[in-house]
């Protein structure tokens, strides 16, 4: 599982360099499932979940 979770942070660190967070978390805002978005921006569904979570924390 280490190895899923070495991913998936990888790909969101990406992810943030590529596009600004705030456009994201807009996305989620919108009502944009987490796989509509994954599937827009070509990353995985769990990148999106981690994402969010971490985002979550952070209110």
């Amino acid at each position: 599982m280490k190895g899923l979770d070495r991913y998936v942070k990888a790909n969101a660190s990406r992810l943030l360099n590529d596009m600004d967070f705030h456009d994201l978390m807009g996305m989620l805002g919108e009502g944009m499932t987490e796989g509509e978005i994954a599937r827009e921006l070509g990353v995985s569904d769990k990148v999106i979940e981690w994402i969010r979570r971490e985002a979550e924390k952070d209110v």
